[in-house]
């Protein structure tokens, strides 16, 4: 639609020759693009440039599954040098979600070692992974647990008050909260600006059974506070999961919250 508006932008006289410009770059680009979505050629033409550093990560794996974090692009990139069939990327609280938010390829790994790279791809070395330095991790898959604020929420004093909260695991296998392992999150937002820092959320240790849900009746939450002690205003509020010693919590859910004056 953009390439015909702007031909139908241009001179009268341009027109004839545009739109036979047009219909011929059109299957060609189509037809490049199928080829190398469906690997026909066996090679990526030199688009990406990534065969050697790829090479690098998968010698240091040294035959353990690779999981990427807050990189989409460079676990598709991994899985099309190296022939994987699998691969992961874990994004983070602060990161946006994309496909691998949705495939739950993740639950292949659960407590196995794995090999992680950092987001920080552009200093990788071979023995310096962005903190992990290399050192396998077992893997409990976590990422996709789903949260429901199903009652109204209410303000008591300096606190939010979450009023039936539910905490779904899709996963095949139970998942404990409590502050030694799975820890429950949340963050202040005002708009898409965050109030506050990502803090753990105080409640009693909780199960969640494999493919079920947990309810909570209810769960306080301190509001934030500017410098001088006085209650920040806020909007939304988001919650994810954090296994330690993984460097960061899952991808955040929001709600819309809506403060009383």
């Amino acid at each position: 639609p953009i390439i015909i508006l702007l031909i139908l932008s241009w001179k009268q006289e341009w027109n004839k020759k545009l739109l036979l410009s047009f219909w011929i770059t059109l299957p060609v680009i189509l037809g490049l693009r199928v080829l190398l979505i469906v690997d026909l050629l066996q090679k990526d033409l030199g688009i990406h440039r990534q065969e050697e550093r790829m090479n690098v990560i998968s010698d240091s794996a040294e035959d353990l599954p690779v999981m990427f974090i807050n990189s989409y692009r460079n676990a598709s990139l991994y899985t099309w040098y190296q022939d994987q069939e699998y691969t992961h990327s874990y994004n983070t609280a602060y990161n946006r979600k994309n496909q691998f938010n949705i495939w739950r390829r993740d639950s292949i790994f659960a407590n196995e070692q794995v090999f992680l790279v950092g987001a920080n791809h552009k200093t990788l070395k071979m023995k310096d992974y962005s903190g992990f330095k290399a050192a396998p991790h077992l893997y409990a898959s976590f990422d996709k647990i789903k949260f429901d604020i199903l009652g109204p929420t209410d303000f008591q004093n300096n606190d939010a008050v979450v009023n039936e909260f539910k905490i779904s695991n899709p996963y095949s296998q139970d998942i404990q909260i409590d502050q030694d392992k799975f820890e429950l999150n949340y963050q202040f937002y005002n708009g898409k600006k965050r109030v506050g820092h990502l803090k753990a959320l105080n409640i009693p240790p909780l199960v969640i059974p494999a493919q079920h849900y947990s309810l909570i009746p209810q769960i306080k939450i301190p509001i934030p506070k500017d410098k001088s002690d006085k209650s920040m205003d806020f909007t939304h509020i988001g919650f994810c999961i954090e296994n330690a010693p993984w460097p960061h919590s899952s991808v955040l859910r929001k709600f819309t919250i809506i403060q009383e004056n």
